[in-house]
């Protein structure tokens, strides 16, 4: 009788065993499917949100050297830095259009905040100090009486017409106009609203399918002339 009774209790101790082993097996199992589930989730979610950026044509470039093409889509992009630094385009085609500019150096009371400008297939870029520069995709173009650093084109971004030009604010600037690709500016000329690198004021002519080049100030005002 004894002998039967402890056999009972034996097999009712390996009985509560298995079901541990089991259980604990089981709650493996469910915490491993959450954790793929979470897994999952991110990347659904990081995934998504690079399908969105791609969607919105931003484009996010690290320090270094770039080609238009292979690196980003050609188009007209408003240029903008995450920490000060410098910006070149060589376009070998035009170089009207290439650009060199400083961005963000507020500290030095030199740069400017954004560039826009088109950039075309084989033109070459170097970003420097910047960290991370974004290009951000012209959607619409307006006129505008005001023109920030970058390309202008007169009769698609300016009325033509003569005009009073100054800079917005206290830095100086400079303004160019190109008739066509690859010839000489039919105005070179800074602009300074101390007087001390430039006239405080530039009267221009603009005409239709020239290019304005605004360079080194933020902005130019366009007063037009009666």
């Amino acid at each position: 009788m004894g002998l039967v009774l402890a056999s009972g209790l034996m097999l009712a101790a390996c009985s509560i065993d298995d079901g541990a082993v089991e259980e604990d097996a089981t709650n493996a199992e469910s915490t491993e499917s959450v954790v793929d589930a979470e897994e999952e989730s991110e990347e659904s979610s990081g995934a998504q949100g690079a399908m969105s950026d791609t969607l919105s044509g931003v484009k996010n470039l690290e320090d270094g050297q770039h080609v238009v093409g292979e690196d980003i889509p050609a188009g007209r992009y408003v240029i903008t830095g995450q920490e000060p630094g410098n910006l070149m385009i060589e376009n070998n085609e035009n170089r009207n259009t290439s650009i060199m500019e400083t961005l963000n150096d507020e500290d030095a009371d030199m740069g400017v905040p954004s560039v826009t400008v088109d950039l075309t297939e084989g033109d070459e870029m170097e970003l420097m100090g910047m960290e991370l520069t974004t290009f951000t995709p012209v959607k619409e173009r307006t006129r505008s009486d005001v023109l920030t650093t970058g390309t202008w084109d007169v009769g698609t971004d300016i009325e033509p017409g003569s005009y009073e030009v100054t800079t917005t604010g206290s830095k100086s600037g400079k303004i160019m106009i190109y008739e066509g690709i690859g010839e000489l500016p039919l105005v070179d000329q800074p602009i300074d609203p101390q007087g001390e690198l430039g006239p405080e004021s530039v009267t221009v002519e603009l005409e239709e399918g020239q290019q304005v080049i605004v360079s080194v100030s933020p902005e130019l005002s366009f007063e037009a002339n009666e």
